[in-house]
C-alpha cells in the first residue's frame, strides 16, 4: 500500500495499515514539503516504522505498490492518471468520485471530461479507481434509519455533503488553485470532528 497525504483521514490510515497483518506500507506521498524526508509513522503519532515521505509521482511509481490510497481533499489528475496508466489501483474516501466533484465532472482543455480521462488510464493500465465516498454507505443508512417512522414514502433522495474548511490539510496541495473553482457557496456549520478544530461554525 502507498498511501498518498497524511492530513485527518491520511494519518488514521498510516496507523492502521502499519497495524493491519496483511498489509504492508510501502510509501507515503505528501504534499507539504516540510514532511518529505520524514518517517511515515512520526508524522501520524505512532513513532517510526522505517517508511519515509516522499515527494513526486515518479516514487510512488518505483515503488511498485498494489494499491494506492488516496485521502486529499481535492482530486488530483497528474497523479491518478500516471498511477492508473502503469497499472497501480487507486482506492479513496474522498467525496468526489469517478470525476464528478460537487456534482460537476469537470471538463478539461481537450474537451474531455475527468471520468473519461480516468477511465482511458485505467485501460491503458488495467488498473481501477474506487471511490467511496468520505463516509462510506453512512448517509444511506441514516436515510432509511430515519424513515422508519414514516407510513408512506414515495421518493427518498439522499445527498453526502462536508464541509471540511476547518480541516488543517484544507488548502494545501491542489486544494488551493481548485477551490478558486467551486461554485458552491460556503456552508455556515462546522461539524466539529477534525482533530484540532475549535470552530463551531466555519464559512
Amino acid at each position: 500500500m502507498f498511501q498518498v497525504a497524511s492530513g485527518n483521514v491520511g494519518s488514521e490510515m498510516i496507523k492502521r495499515i502499519a497495524r493491519h497483518r496483511d498489509l504492508e506500507l510501502v510509501g507515503l506521498h505528501c504534499y507539504s514539503p516540510e514532511k518529505v524526508g520524514r518517517d511515515a509513522g512520526e508524522i501520524a503519532g505512532i513513532g517510526p516504522i522505517g517508511v519515509l515521505a516522499t515527494g513526486t509521482v515518479d516514487e510512488i511509481i518505483a515503488a511498485a505498490p498494489d494499491c494506492v490510497t488516496f485521502h486529499g481533499v481535492w482530486p488530483d489528475l497528474g497523479l491518478y492518471v500516471p498511477v492508473l496508466e502503469a497499472g497501480i489501483n487507486i482506492v479513496t474516501t474522498a467525496d468526489w468520485v469517478t470525476g464528478y466533484h460537487r456534482d460537476t465532472n469537470h471538463r478539461l482543455s481537450d474537451s474531455r471530461t475527468e471520468s473519461e480521462v480516468l477511465q482511458a488510464a485505467c485501460l491503458r493500465g488495467n488498473s481501477t479507481f474506487y471511490g467511496t465516498g468520505m463516509n462510506p454507505g453512512l448517509a444511506q443508512i441514516l436515510t432509511i434509519v430515519h424513515s422508519a417512522d414514516v407510513a408512506d414514502i414515495e421518493n427518498v433522495t439522499c445527498i453526502e455533503s462536508v464541509d471540511v474548511s476547518c480541516h488543517h490539510s484544507a488548502r494545501r496541495g491542489p486544494t488551493a488553485a481548485l477551490a478558486a473553482r467551486s461554485t458552491i457557496p460556503k456552508c455556515r456549520i462546522c461539524w466539529n470532528w477534525a482533530p484540532g478544530c475549535s470552530r463551531t461554525v466555519c464559512g
